[in-house]
């Protein structure tokens, strides 16, 4: 008897990674660069992808307005899109459904990068999803629908918002060294920021 290896793993780790199981959230998985030492065949696109991990999000849809605006963008596979993971924008947090091509498996290592609050964390995903995008193997044949969203991806993360993020980080860390910072300290700093600007004017 033949044995689907990906549908066995798929439904072994579905029975390991149960959706309450908030301890073993931790699942690594290939970075871009090393993905093609290990690939398998999707059963759902016919690309060679690297191994599909099921996983359960900890943050959830986004609700409201923000949620209707989303809708307004273009989804590509069942990864691709604004609050759009597994296919779905509601209901189950569980991601079951396999990434499609090369180019919907970068986004959903991007969505796994997402699950967070933390804005540090969502700014180092931006940049692997950028890596990811940009070191899709040539041999992988991408439609030329996913080769507009590709570079669409690309265009948007490079222009608005990774730099975007860049500069919300740099505030964060600026307001927490501020609260670290002894009030005479920074009064000093502010001094001595004064003094240099009349240097370099004289």
């Amino acid at each position: 008897m033949k044995v689907d290896s990906l549908k066995f793993l798929n439904t072994a780790h579905s029975l390991i990674f149960a959706k309450d199981d908030q301890e073993n959230q931790a699942i690594t998985l290939p970075e871009a660069e090393d993905v093609q030492k290990q690939v398998e065949i999707s059963q759902e696109g016919g690309c060679r992808v690297p191994p599909f991990v099921p996983y359960t999000a900890t943050v959830p849809w986004h609700t409201g307005s923000r949620n209707l605006f989303s809708r307004f963008f273009p989804r590509y596979g069942n990864y691709c899109g604004p609050n759009y993971s597994s296919g779905r924008e509601s209901g189950s947090l569980h991601w079951d459904k396999p990434p499609t091509d090369w180019l919907d498996y970068c986004c959903y290592r991007h969505d796994m990068g997402y699950d967070t609050l933390d804005q540090a964390k969502l700014h180092d995903a931006d940049k692997k999803f950028l890596n990811c995008l940009q070191n899709i193997p040539e041999s992988e044949k991408i439609t030329s629908l996913g080769q507009t969203y590709r570079n669409l991806y690309v265009l948007g993360l490079e222009r608005f918002l990774i730099p975007y993020r860049d500069f919300l980080v740099k505030k964060i860390d600026e307001g927490k060294r501020s609260r670290e910072t002894p009030p005479e300290m920074i009064v000093q700093q502010q001094r001595n920021g004064a003094n240099l600007n009349r240097s370099n004017i004289n």
